[in-house]
């Protein structure tokens, strides 16, 4: 399983703070991200905008994704 987390502005949408994914074959975060879209389609307006993490490290959206990884997608953020 994937353990994706939610914050900010992601956990607001999607009414979570965090939720397992099935690690299947192939799976991106790019992937990842439209089947959360297709859920959630207020999350189309971050698209351009957000940024993956894989395990506590950026990583671009084509980086696959296995078993036992920790994913966020990083909203910006704003204040001071």
């Amino acid at each position: 399983m994937i353990r994706l987390l939610f914050f900010a502005q992601m956990r607001t949408l999607c009414g979570a703070t965090e939720r397992a994914v099935a690690a299947t074959p192939g799976l991106t975060g790019e992937l990842l991200w439209n089947d959360l879209e297709s859920e959630f389609p207020a999350l189309g307006a971050l698209k351009v905008s957000v940024r993956l993490a894989v395990n506590g490290e950026f990583a671009p959206q084509h980086t696959p994704l296995r078993d036992g990884d920790e994913v966020v997608f990083i909203t910006p953020v704003s204040g001071g």
